[in-house]
């Protein structure tokens, strides 16, 4: 863990993600969801699709913040559009669940 920290800190955007995704599940310290979000962050920055998966899922889920559908929307589709496969999906998914511009909650 210790690696990637330092690798983080000098603006690795995979070694952020992977140490975001290692305070998100807890792997090798204490679990950390605010941690994770931050750190996906610094890495959906510089455009990693993979972070940008992980954090519109955050954004989605409310996991370390707020419940924010409209950023988790907007988070999968600029993953969907590196062809990240499961942001496709999700995104597809989030389409048939809540058109774009309905109100929360109404179906």
């Amino acid at each position: 863990r210790r690696l990637f920290e330092l690798a983080a800190e000098q603006g690795h955007a995979e070694a952020q993600y992977n140490l975001g995704v290692m305070h998100a599940e807890g792997d090798g310290g204490p679990q950390n969801h605010t941690e994770a979000r931050r750190l996906f962050e610094l890495a959906v920055e510089q455009g990693l699709a993979q972070a940008q998966y992980n954090l519109g899922y955050m954004c989605m889920e409310g996991h370390g913040g707020p419940v924010n559908y409209a950023e988790a929307r907007r988070l999968f589709g600029l993953a969907a559009e590196q062809g990240h496969a499961e942001a496709q999906y999700s995104l597809g998914e989030m389409h048939l669940r809540q058109p774009e511009g309905q109100e929360e909650g109404r179906r």
